[in-house]
């Protein structure tokens, strides 16, 4: 991703926390985030009377450990779709870290480039029928965990089309393969 488009990104969500109506104004979004008080009120505004605030920090915290309580309960509160989108990211972060090094045609992987490649690909294979298409996604999941890659998705995701689990095995098994 480029640095403009991060930054845009970053501002989006800066401009989104602000326009909640919050007491903290956040203008660096990295620098809001760090103590979990801003997530606290980003959660309590979504869904008032969610946030004990009684055993929330408040900021200039002084030690280190209590800004992580903040962390803690803003992702108790937030459940698991917090949970689940953020480990979502994670792994999307680290399908990217591994591409870094692939280039095609001299420029970085863009999401684009990714998308295109495996609809490419698509478009190449071949219809099957379902249970051949269960046997090739059983397949393609075993030869990736014997390469080395991540696998995050079970073989009815790549049977259905599951176009960004799909996207980002297809990305491990190229970062395994080029790197």
């Amino acid at each position: 991703m480029s640095k403009i488009r991060e930054m845009s990104r970053f501002l989006v969500f800066g401009v989104w926390i602000n326009s909640l109506g919050t007491t903290t104004y956040v203008d660096q979004l990295f620098d809001g985030v760090w103590d979990g008080w801003i997530l606290l009120e980003i959660l309590e505004k979504l869904e008032p009377g969610s946030i004990n605030w009684k055993a929330a920090n408040k900021p200039l915290i002084k030690m280190p450990f209590k800004n992580m309580e903040n962390c803690n309960q803003a992702l108790d509160a937030a459940r698991k779709q917090v949970v689940t989108a953020f480990l979502w990211q994670l792994m999307r972060y680290h399908t990217l870290h591994l591409l870094k090094n692939i280039k095609l045609r001299g420029k970085e992987v863009s999401d684009y480039d990714i998308l295109k490649r495996v609809n490419n690909k698509v478009k190449r294979s071949g219809k099957d029928s379902h249970d051949e298409k269960k046997q090739n996604a059983v397949y393609v999941i075993s030869v990736a965990r014997k390469l080395g890659c991540s696998v995050f998705l079970l073989w009815h995701d790549i049977v259905r089309g599951e176009t960004q689990d799909g996207d980002d095995l297809g990305s491990h098994r190229d970062a395994v393969r080029e790197g």
